[in-house]
């Protein structure tokens, strides 16, 4: 792709395995790039959202992100406020994305499974001044946060620096909507969006991506426009996409998945993206990538799984489907191979990686960022990504394991502690330890080992399964809920918990524990009705 501007990087070979140095990277904004791109696909289709009707040119896009920006202007949002969005994927939240980028504003992607307390964990944590939303994602209900934080809810004193909720679709009576916000935009002059849109730089903070859902101190990874253009950038060109490309992405857009390797590597070139439904719809997905004739599409394995489950549309081709990528959670082989003989997927990826890949920085957390990124004695630094791997005789690397605790279900990543600490505030239960226990269907699963308190009103008449995911799911999502529950000193499980010689949990042997506990609990004969 013809770019604005280039920067030529070169640096010596510090690790084992280095990518190339050529094409030089882009410095570009995210507003630079779509205004490159319209200039040059203005008339051509560029999202499409089967589900809600919306088809939008490049010229469309670039239209509806100024006119947003325009009406962000009108309420005073300046250069480095933060913008939160708690949506499923349809158009307005991209055009949101670039509006927030016209204008050097950093937009904050909230997960659509976050309860109302820990969406405003996140917006709190972030220091959002706006939030634009929608009453439903999919099943999940946005009511309560609604009505709780209200359309202004600084002035009405329920946010500290939260001034105003904005509707992304649809009316309410009382709350400015996305059509309001444009139209009230109108009042800002072409000039003055201009002006600001001349100030932003490519290493400018442009978006703010979670890597935890958490009820304590979220970790928010922060990330430029420099980041995103060329981390885009190369994963178009990994997947050789073309202007002719069509991506159906199911992934959600509050991932890197979704929004970076799906809709940004798309725009890098003039390609065009397929959003199926608000949220994952594996009859939607099917639908979109024979009607639409994709050429490529994304998704975690537990998506692929459903979506080869299912039996084919009248009519389904995929003959023009040729890429995609899978990530998010180890992909078994015979999926792999799924992939080729059912969606003739022959040029497929199966990617790693994790959101702090591409950071400047731990939004407003210090001790988390010297954690992960540390200097070596010459002062270069290095992410510790808590990742183990290995090389072959031939120089391929392959991730083995992981250090950390991280629970990856399904492709969403889990993070015990906010779990535990849910699950210690129980008033019955004295001791929680999380883990992720292996399941065929999401790769992993939340298994919680549990003891009762001694002196509890419940110690004698033990707590249910369905007691301890209703009590987890009163605060956190439905997902983070215990799939497998076991009780110390029951089904050969030790009262006292495995440790180092530090006094630190070995977790990988509660894995195990728990792992034989599941098979062995699916040996046992089912009682009869």
């Amino acid at each position: 792709m013809q770019s604005l501007y280039e920067v030529e990087t070169e640096a010596p070979r510090l690790s084992i395995v280095q990518g190339a140095s050529s094409p030089p990277l882009l410095a570009l904004t995210l507003g630079d790039l779509l205004d490159q791109q319209t200039r040059l696909r203005h008339g051509y289709e560029c999202l499409v959202c089967p589900s809600l009707g919306t088809r939008w040119t490049y010229g469309t896009l670039q239209e509806e992100s100024v006119a947003v920006a325009r009406g962000l202007l009108s309420l005073g949002i300046k250069s480095g406020d933060r913008i939160g969005i708690l949506a499923g994927n349809c158009a307005e939240y991209i055009s949101v994305f670039f509006a927030a980028a016209y204008l050097g504003c950093i937009l904050v992607v909230l997960n659509n499974t976050y309860t109302t307390q820990e969406a405003k964990n996140g917006l709190k944590h972030a220091g959002c001044r706006i939030l634009f939303t929608v009453p439903k994602i999919g099943k999940q209900s946005v009511e309560r946060l609604i009505s709780e934080l209200g359309p202004l809810p600084k002035e009405n004193g329920n946010s500290e620096a939260l001034d105003r909720l904005v509707m992304l679709r649809g009316s309410r009576d009382g709350f400015m909507n996305y059509d309001g916000l444009k139209r009230q935009g109108r009042t800002k002059s072409m000039r003055e969006f201009e002006r600001v849109k001349t100030t932003v730089k490519p290493d400018d903070i442009v978006n703010l991506q979670f890597t935890s859902g958490s009820t304590g101190s979220p970790k928010a990874a922060m990330l430029t426009h420099f980041n995103l253009v060329n981390n885009s950038n190369s994963i178009g060109d990994r997947l050789a996409f073309t202007p002719q490309d069509i991506l159906c992405c199911p992934p959600p857009l509050f991932h890197c998945f979704g929004l970076v390797l799906g809709v940004l590597a798309v725009i890098t070139h003039g390609a065009k993206i397929i959003l199926p439904a608000e949220t994952f719809d594996a009859s939607a997905v099917l639908r979109a990538v024979s009607d639409e004739k994709c050429t490529a599409l994304h998704g975690v394995p537990t998506m692929f799984e459903e979506i080869l489950s299912l039996p084919r549309p009248e009519g389904f081709n995929c003959d023009n489907l040729r890429t995609g990528i899978i990530a998010g959670a180890p992909v078994p082989r015979p999926l792999m191979k799924r992939l080729l003989t059912e969606l003739n997927m022959r040029e497929y990826t199966s990617s790693y990686g994790l959101t702090e890949t591409s950071p400047t920085w731990y939004w407003n957390n210090e001790e988390k960022t010297a954690e992960v990124m540390v200097r070596d004695e010459d002062g270069i630094l290095w992410l510790k990504t808590g990742d183990e791997a290995s090389f072959d005789e031939r120089g391929y690397c392959s991730i083995t394991g992981r250090f950390k605790d991280i629970i990856i279900r399904g492709g969403e990543n889990i993070y015990p502690l906010e779990i535990e600490t849910r699950l210690d505030a129980h008033p019955s239960i004295s001791r929680a330890i999380v883990v992720g226990i292996p399941d065929p269907k999401y790769g992993e699963v939340v298994g919680a080992f549990l003891d009762t308190q001694e002196d509890s009103a419940t110690a004698k008449k033990k707590l249910s399964d369905s007691d301890i995911r209703d009590w987890t799911r009163k605060e956190l999502g439905w997902h983070k809920a215990p799939h497998h529950v076991f009780w110390f000193g029951e089904e050969g499980l030790k009262m006292d918990t495995p440790k180092t010689g530090s006094g630190k949990v070995k977790k990988f042997e509660l894995r195990n524990e728990g792992s034989r506990i599941v098979k062995e609990r699916s040996l046992k004969p089912k009682p009869k009705l």
